[in-house]
């Protein structure tokens, strides 16, 4: 465990709920990546690449640089400053809280437990399981008592205060105290000011790695020690990052987005689009060193790809550069199943056939079949919308029934409906792009190659025996 991470500190007003927050707390890894035995390393090291450290103080700052703007970031900040306030208000009242009042806490705690569990677990092997110590759970604790003391002080109510009332009194004291959060109270450079104190980003940092959960610091971690490798490759091969590299790597982010269908008849920008997907401005990107580590990378395997390997390349996947479809599509879902792990009943196939055919007639007496979409389509994916649409090629994953249709359908024409291992559907032929030639999708093609190189490369760096991580 990184030093000071408490895995019970969960934000504002959440880490009160203790026995809820004990039971329901996962850590689990990112999707699609290997779980790495956690290891013991230096206190402040949070890494060893190739016999380089990567510390601490370098792993708060990617945290800030990649959350600072986020929610995350955010409550974390919250979190900062009502802990400076409480810590204030206490020493102002001189509120002690007692070993013995701490103690009684816990031991509830373990009886909460015992109870949830029916007997199948204790206190200890869910702090075990949640990277935590009876030691933090107690500093919890207290804190937790100090302020059940002092809106109870401030409030009147009699016996445990809930949640929602602790809410309240804490909103009343941070107005009270001159908590400020954002704005013209808060001095240029904070990030937010309780009183005379400011909360800093050296400040978030620290509390990032507590708040976080440890699926976000895995990945941040592993984003770091890729960074690290990736620049040792570099170095190792006399290959310095030229401003027309950076500049190519915009270009190809650039066409990602200006490719990508959601983002189609909106008014989302690329500005937008990187900050969104990255956390950062252009601007910013443009000198992070994890952006430039995967442009050093994409430069060491463009310089491999020949003129004849991109050639093979397109000949070997025409399906994948050949005639493009756009559609909209609304579905009505089905399953074969009797019945859904959680005990309600699936909705079989024959029923939605009825369902989605009273759709079609609707269509077919003259509504649109865009307001349809909105109306009746249970696509779970918020971006499969009328203004949004898919753009596929024959060598998309798209079921045989649905390739059949689509590749065939005229432009404008609603077909269907087509079974899926989904359910049934109806599609609408928005737009068919003819097959380009080889000299119109070099440039694509190139792209994807050099994409998926980077890919295995990270791939191949994430099995290094010799990056070291507290993951």
């Amino acid at each position: 465990m990184i030093p000071g991470q408490n895995r019970l500190s969960l934000g504002p007003m959440r880490c009160y709920a203790l026995a809820a927050a004990l039971l329901l707390l996962t850590t689990t890894a990112a999707l699609g990546q290997e779980r790495r035995k956690p290891v013991r390393l230096p206190e402040n090291v949070a890494g060893i690449v190739h016999g380089e450290f990567i510390t601490i103080a370098e792993f708060r700052d990617v945290l800030v640089k990649r959350y600072a703007r986020t929610e995350d970031g955010k409550k974390a900040v919250e979190t900062l400053a009502e802990e400076e306030l409480i810590r204030r208000e206490k020493e102002i009242r001189g509120i002690h809280i007692t070993d013995e009042e701490i103690n009684r806490r816990i031991a509830k705690l373990e009886r909460d437990v015992i109870k949830a569990t029916a007997g199948t677990r204790t206190l200890d092997d869910v702090l075990e399981e949640k990277g935590s110590t009876r030691k933090q759970l107690a500093e919890v604790a207290r804190d937790y008592l100090a302020r059940q003391r002092m809106a109870a002080a401030d409030t009147g109510i009699q016996g445990e205060i809930n949640q929602q009332a602790l809410g309240i009194w804490l909103e009343d004291l941070k107005e009270k105290r001159g908590v400020v959060l954002e704005g013209p109270g808060v001095p240029a450079g904070a990030l937010a000011r309780v009183g005379d104190r400011v909360i800093t980003k050296k400040d978030l940092g620290a509390k990032l790695l507590e708040f976080l959960p440890k699926s976000k610091l895995e990945s941040a971690l592993w984003d770091l020690a890729i960074s690290r490798a990736v620049q040792l490759k570099l170095k190792a091969a006399g290959i310095l990052i030229e401003k027309a590299d950076i500049d190519r790597a915009m270009d190809d982010l650039e066409e990602e987005f200006k490719a990508d269908t959601r983002f189609k008849n909106t008014t989302f920008t690329f500005a937008q689009y990187v900050e969104a997907a990255r956390g950062l401005t252009i601007p910013e990107l443009r000198k992070d060193p994890l952006f430039l580590a995967q442009v050093g990378l994409a430069r060491m395997i463009r310089a491999e790809i020949t003129a004849e390997d991109v050639r093979k390349h397109w000949s070997e996947n025409r399906d994948r550069y050949g005639e493009r479809r756009t559609f909209i599509h609304l579905l009505i879902r089905a399953d074969d199943r009797p019945s859904t792990p959680f005990g309600g009943k699936s909705r079989s196939y024959r029923k939605a056939r009825e369902i989605i055919d009273a759709v079609y007639a609707r269509y077919l007496r003259g509504t649109p079949f865009e307001r349809l979409v909105m109306d009746a389509s249970e696509d779970r994916d918020k971006f499969k919308r009328p203004d949004r649409p898919i753009r596929v090629t024959r060598a998309s994953p798209l079921p045989e029934s649905w390739k059949k249709a689509v590749f065939s359908a005229p432009i404008g024409d609603v077909i269907g409906p087509i079974r899926s291992p989904y359910g049934y559907h109806l599609v609408k032929l928005l737009e068919v792009e003819p097959a380009p030639t080889f000299e119109a999708v070099r440039a694509r093609v190139l792209r994807d190659q050099v994409r998926d190189g980077r890919t295995k490369a990270l791939l191949t760096i994430r099995q290094d025996p010799q990056i070291i991580l507290r993951y």
